[in-house]
């Protein structure tokens, strides 16, 4: 069981990860606001984190890069999940050091299938 930490500032999409992942046997986690998704990264120390790439105060690409810019949180996966499909707006999350990349809407078989290859290759 391995614990993932879902930021996202809709409650709707929260919602619907905790739908998919009900299954899974993970221990989820939420933040809604990239700030607060920092803070609860070094305060649990998830083993995923799921990350929006738009939220009203920082966004994902800004929170992505304080979380691989620290020695506490550098190794923790994240899969930034974006509705976003401009080239070089996921350049710029790449960059930040996102380790995946999931386009809304997704299916709940590619989810669990990139979630399950990072918890592997963490």
């Amino acid at each position: 069981m391995a614990h993932i930490l879902i930021v996202d500032d809709s409650n709707l999409e929260r919602k619907k990860f905790s739908l998919v992942l009900a299954n899974e046997n993970h221990r989820l986690t939420f933040a809604s606001t990239g700030e607060d998704g920092i803070t609860m990264a070094f305060e649990g120390k998830p083993d995923l984190i799921i990350m929006d790439f738009i939220m009203p105060d920082i966004d994902g690409v800004q929170a992505t890069d304080y979380l691989k810019s620290n020695d506490a949180t550098k190794n923790i996966p994240i899969i930034m999940v974006t509705s976003i499909r401009q080239k070089e707006e996921i350049v710029k999350a790449i960059k930040s050091g996102v380790n995946d990349f999931i386009i809304k809407p997704f299916k709940r078989e590619q989810l669990i299938e990139k979630i399950n290859y990072q918890l592997k290759n963490k």
